[in-house]
């Protein structure tokens, strides 16, 4: 659970940031994230949404960070 909740730190931390290479360096090389507006299937693609994403005025803070066991 200490892990998950690492990871999420250093991913909210990288995020706030604007740090691609930390969030990428984060995630596997299979990644796969679906919004309404994105489907994104691979770090190369990730990092090239990251990019255009952090060049709009983007804040972003966590509120609460809840790690529950599965």
């Amino acid at each position: 659970m200490k892990d998950i909740k690492n990871l999420t730190l250093n991913y909210v931390t990288a995020f706030n940031n604007k740090s691609i290479k930390d969030i990428l360096s984060l995630v596997d090389e299979n990644i796969f994230l679906k919004d309404p507006a994105n489907e994104i299937s691979n770090k190369t693609d990730l990092s090239s949404f990251l990019k255009t994403f952090f060049e709009n005025s983007i804040s972003f803070s966590a509120k609460q960070i809840i790690c529950e066991e599965n």
